[in-house]
């Protein structure tokens, strides 16, 4: 992807319009064109390639606090992201670079370098925003920290059917456990 030699002096990003009786559609979302504030210091500018529309979005459409809060009429739609360095030098940072972070769904974000992780070669591109975006990360730290996994053992997951859940599975059987979910 080339690199902008100007930076623009807008962007645009998905908000939320309204709040969903039941599943989101288009009628829930609007696209908002809004300055680009410019970078300082330690900011990088990032163009977001690929946005992960993952389960636990759908919770914070609604109404209600579970683990967080509801996303705000009006708000970005918070997301793990995919993209690119435009501009900016810092945190190890350089034009060109593909990074990952919660930038949300947007095609330009201003960062610092705490908040994103550099994308490797390790791994393919989408991996990144699948089992090492936010619930694939969740399930690992929950299994690694607190699980302690160890073949022969029994794991039992109740939300195997849901995005963290599945990856404990997962986690869990590659682990050599009896897994029940």
């Amino acid at each position: 992807m080339p690199i902008l030699p100007k930076l623009p002096k807008f962007s645009r990003r998905f908000v939320l319009r309204s709040r969903p009786a039941d599943l989101p559609d288009a009628s829930n979302f609007d696209i908002v064109t809004v300055p680009l504030s410019a970078p300082s210091g330690e900011d990088l500018v990032v163009r977001v390639l690929i946005a992960a529309l993952s389960p636990w979005q759908n919770q914070r459409l609604k109404d209600f606090k579970n683990y967080t809060n509801p996303f705000q009429i009006g708000e970005l739609i918070d997301c793990d992201v995919l993209g690119q360095v435009i501009a900016g030098r810092a945190g190890g940072f350089e034009p060109g670079a593909l990074v990952t972070g919660r930038l949300g769904w947007q095609e330009l974000a201003i960062a610092r370098p705490e908040q994103l992780s550099p994308v490797t070669d390790e791994f393919a591109e989408a991996t990144w925003l699948t089992a090492l975006s936010s619930p694939g990360l969740t399930a690992y730290c929950a299994m690694d920290l607190f699980g302690r996994p160890m073949p022969g053992r029994t794991l039992v997951v109740t939300s195997a059917a849901g995005a963290v859940g599945g990856y404990a599975v997962q986690l869990g059987k590659r682990a050599g456990m009896r897994v029940v979910g």
